[in-house]
């Protein structure tokens, strides 16, 4: 039987490396070790990335990377393969794609590259995601094969590209959501005596999007680090300005007819078929949100609850009594239980507390009040 690959992530008390990396790389058999600057005390960088063969960096400050890797790449393990998971691979100042084909890597025939999960670390599940890697030192392919592999084994999007594609596909995917996030946080505050309250006034369809620019701006730091070191980002400033000053002519000159064909560009310059699955979901999230802020039922069930099938029989509790669902939505809590909200057409019908009363008795859980 083979060794186990050994697997060394720096940054490893951090959020992405618990909650993205490490498992990710244990699900493919390997065997976790690392170093963290929180750590007082604890085996050097250079002691662990000896041990490896295959070195993960998930570090900030991204300024920083390429000089943590070229003081690292003398230690390297030979024919190991050495990854990163910055956001931005050509940072302003000290490029990375440099560090990545040190001397010491070629010579010891180091396969290096990119591996950036385009995914929060709070997220429980990798289905679905997107991730964008490269390879920059390639004497080996067979990592190329081993990191694909486990990739699309986790059912991950996967773009493959050099580190100047994945600047450019990220000016436009993570650094215009973050400029536009900023900007939207910021014109909502300002001179506002209540933002919970637009919140609600606004509804639904501005929920969705305030959900966008939250996800930003929850992670502060990240935003900061990607914008600022993002060799596109300015560009993308200054386009957003010229925009925004076309705009302002338009309603300056009543000219509703420029905003309509703006509009109308943008929309169109995807295909039918693109727009028609965007329509799709707008609709879904919409009526979803509608009946969770006020036509919707929420249970709670324990992980020893939490039992396949539970779902269909919880929901046959409502239609057997006629009453009529018009969205439903299930996820599974950190603990291993499981959490679903059913809206109803008729959320007062005097059938509802009776079918609550019937899943309760039947398969235990706990019906909880939602609030939005």
């Amino acid at each position: 039987m083979p060794a186990k690959k050994v697997v060394a992530i720096g940054g490893f008390r951090g959020a992405m490396a618990k909650g993205i990396i490490r498992p990710f790389f244990e699900a493919q058999g390997c065997v976790a070790i690392g170093w963290d600057s929180k750590d007082r005390g604890g085996p050097s960088p250079r002691e662990v990335v000896a041990k490896a063969d295959i070195v993960f960096l998930s570090v900030l400050p991204i300024a920083g990377v390429a000089e943590t890797i070229e003081s690292l790449a003398q230690f390297a393990k030979e024919g190991s393969l050495w990854l990163h998971g910055t956001s931005v691979q050509e940072p302003v100042g000290r490029p990375i794609g440099e560090a990545l084909q040190n001397k010491h890597f070629v010579k010891r025939r180091v396969t290096t590259g990119f591996c950036h999960f385009k995914v929060g670390p709070s997220i429980r599940s990798l289905r679905g995601q997107s991730v964008i890697c490269g390879f920059v030192h390639e004497p080996n392919r067979r990592w190329r094969k081993f990191l694909l592999e486990a990739l699309e084994a986790s059912k991950l999007k996967v773009v493959v590209t050099t580190p100047m594609g994945h600047d450019k596909l990220t000016a436009k995917s993570q650094g215009v959501p973050m400029v536009l996030a900023l900007v939207l946080g910021q014109l909502l505050v300002k001179g506002c005596p209540s933002l919970p309250q637009v919140l609600q006034v606004a509804g639904p369809p501005f929920w969705l999007q305030m959900l966008g620019a939250f996800r930003s701006l929850g992670q502060p730091r990240v935003l900061g680090e990607i914008l600022v070191n993002h060799p596109n980002s300015r560009r993308v400033i200054r386009e957003a300005e010229e925009v925004l000053i076309s705009i302002n002519r338009a309603c300056r000159d009543q000219d509703v007819d420029f905003l309509v064909r703006m509009a109308e560009r943008i929309v169109t310059s995807l295909p039918k078929s693109k727009r028609s699955v965007i329509q799709d979901a707008i609709d879904w999230h919409t009526m979803t949100e509608g009946d969770l802020r006020g036509g919707a039922v929420s249970f709670i069930f324990s992980p020893e609850e939490n039992k396949l099938g539970l779902l269909e029989k919880v929901l046959q509790s409502f239609s057997s009594r006629g009453l009529q669902k018009t969205s439903c939505l299930a996820k599974k809590t950190v603990d291993g239980g499981c959490q679903f909200y059913i809206g109803l057409e008729d959320p007062d019908h005097p059938e509802v507390k009776n079918a609550c009363r019937e899943i309760i008795e039947r398969h235990g859980g706990e019906r909880i009040a939602i609030t939005r």
